[in-house]
């Protein structure tokens, strides 16, 4: 490049090398696009043979089967407004996704006494346990759904079991027996309304699920954590095919995460899911929780947090551990604060959003969210149009299978939504291994960046991390590269150039391979009295970064014992 100069009319020159640039987030309009950074998405109607409206129901994706060949939306509850009083005709419905056609399967009582289902028959006096609004309710992977609590003639604090049929002509109901000891007694949660009701935990005797928040029926905010602990089928049985489920209540014990931290306030119609379908039978997954209002405190609520349980592996059963609340810090834009959104299940570590409410003039809203839970991020997902109209107490289902959102009911400014059940294939902005999602406002566009040489990005974060000493990396590294052995480096945050030193006339190292993604930092201080090749003893303050493997905790117990016992970065003669 050349510049020619005002006074002196002659040229520089000045050369410049693309190493020389780097990018960031302050010159965020020069890096690459992150993917699925241009795709636009669309909302589809899908009006059905027959319409139906619906708010505070439930809805689950039941995916396709051996049994049950299509995919198909269950929608439990709610109020429908097909005619001028707030009335449910049919509680249950099927929309069978691939004919675009609304099934309304008949209701059967599974006896916990008999052996046969009672008469298919609907007596006049029978109400359908999904007559009810404002319920919670979770899907297991066998294809049964369970809900709990909501509004019907009065505020409700059962817990049903169903299950629909492959033809979708039959919805197979029953109440959970609830266990009559003393503990149970005390840890039933009070009916209430605006709750959610997350399954956490599955062994191979039972399924465990929180009921959290809610307004009780004196219209008060709740709080506490309620396990639900419930018998669950054998692995060869069909779904729903035992009788009389017990029911089993526990609460659980949930404290800050820090001794400065605190705790979630009481909220209702707040958003809750787990981060993780890899459900286990030793600790309950994690679970996020945004938003949420509180009519007592006069809040809406702006908040991201996560109950998660102990870090180690217990012994003691997961209804006796303690768990911990964390405020996360969310990084970027967020949805802000609001109550009565929707949220769902897409992937590991990844979770759908949409809807719900603030003020006014935001009372109502339409956008649509992917939260990164491991990064704490947020990304926009861009439509042509969003969904039409703004809205809350709607439903957000995901099917992997098609990797399609599904968006139905709900009410907005003026009414309850009619005719609308919507879905778009879901893609949402990403980049690959070693490069962090940001959103570039110079060009409203989501953008890769690198971490600079020297460190690297901690795995499921935005966090760049300086290199541990003995390691180096370039540009946009996933992990640190330790150096060869005969080399050493004292130095943290080392790059690819110069990165390691060959060790002393009389020493020598050995190299460690040990990943940075699989391990949390923390320091270890100690001096070595290291015998050089003259005689003369040298004091070496070194400070050895322990590696605490998640996943490997025996490796970093090794490694600890393996630099102590004398084969750290500098080794006797």
């Amino acid at each position: 490049m050349a510049r020619r100069t005002a006074s002196s009319g002659q040229h520089l020159h000045r050369c410049w090398s693309p190493q020389s640039l780097v990018v960031s987030e302050a010159n965020c309009s020069i890096a690459s696009e992150a993917q699925n950074a241009s795709v636009t998405l669309t909302w589809s109607l899908f009006a059905g043979t027959v319409d139906y409206t619906r708010i505070s129901h439930c809805s689950e994706a039941l995916v396709a089967s051996a049994s049950a060949p299509s995919d198909r939306l269950l929608i439990l509850g709610g109020i429908a407004y097909e005619s001028a009083q707030p009335v449910v005709d049919y509680p249950v419905l099927v929309f069978n996704i691939p004919i675009n056609t609304f099934l309304a399967p008949q209701d059967q009582i599974l006896s916990a006494v008999s052996a046969a289902y009672l008469s298919t028959g609907i007596e006049s006096v029978f109400i359908s346990p999904a007559s009810r609004s404002d319920h919670a309710s979770f899907n297991n992977q066998d294809g049964s759904v369970f809900f709990f609590g909501g509004q019907s003639r009065g505020f409700l604090n059962d817990t049903w079991r169903g299950c629909v049929d492959g033809s979708s002509t039959n919805m197979i109901w029953d109440e959970l027996v609830t266990a009559t000891d003393a503990v149970t007694i005390a840890a039933t949660p009070v009916p209430r309304i605006g709750h959610s009701f997350t399954k956490v935990f599955e062994n191979s005797t039972m399924i465990g699920a929180i009921v959290l928040g809610g307004l009780s029926e004196d219209y008060i905010e709740l709080s506490g954590l309620h396990l639900a602990l419930i018998t669950k089928n054998t692995a060869s049985s069909a779904a729903c095919s035992n009788r009389g489920p017990t029911l089993t209540w526990r609460m659980l014990k949930a404290g800050p995460l820090t001794n400065n931290g605190t705790v979630p306030l009481a909220r209702a119609y707040h958003a809750a899911m787990t981060s993780s379908k890899l459900f286990t039978a030793t600790k309950l997954l994690c679970v996020i929780v945004h938003g949420g209002k509180s009519t007592q405190q006069g809040i809406i609520f702006n908040e991201l947090w996560r109950l998660c349980p102990p870090i180690a592996v217990s012994s003691v059963p997961v209804e006796r551990q303690n768990y911990t609340w964390e405020l996360l810090t969310e990084i970027g834009t967020t949805p802000g604060a609001r109550y009565g959104a929707s949220i769902s299940f897409v992937d590991e570590g990844k979770l759908a959003f949409a809807g719900g409410s603030y003020t006014f003039p935001s009372d109502f809203l339409s956008d649509t969210w992917e939260l990164n839970v491991n990064a704490t991020q947020w990304v926009r997902l861009y439509f042509a149009e969003d969904y039409t109209p703004p809205r809350r107490g709607h439903t957000l289902s995901f099917f992997s299978t098609s990797t399609r959102l599904f968006l139905f009911g709900g009410r907005d400014r003026y009414a309850v939504v009619q005719k609308r059940m919507q879905a778009a294939y879901y893609g949402a902005p990403f980049c690959t291994t070693g490069l962090k999602i940001t959103f570039c406002s110079a060009t409203s566009k989501y953008v890769c960046i690198a971490c600079p040489a020297g460190s690297y990005l901690e795995s499921g974060s935005r966090r760049c991390l300086l290199c541990p000493q003995g390691t180096f990396s370039s540009a946009g590294s996933a992990q640190c590269t330790n150096c060869p052995a005969g080399t050493f480096s004292s130095d943290v945050g080392k790059n690819s150039s110069l990165p390691c030193t060959a060790c002393p006339a009389g020493t020598s190292s050995q190299a460690v391979v040990v990943s940075p993604e699989h391990f949390q930092t923390s320091k270890l201080q100690f001096a070595r009295f290291v015998r050089m090749g003259n005689g003369v003893l040298l004091v070496l303050e070194l400070v050895l970064t322990v590696l605490l493997v998640r996943t490997r905790p025996t490796l970093a117990q090794l490694l600890a014992t393996h630099v102590l016992e004398g084969s750290s970065a500098i080794l006797e003669p």
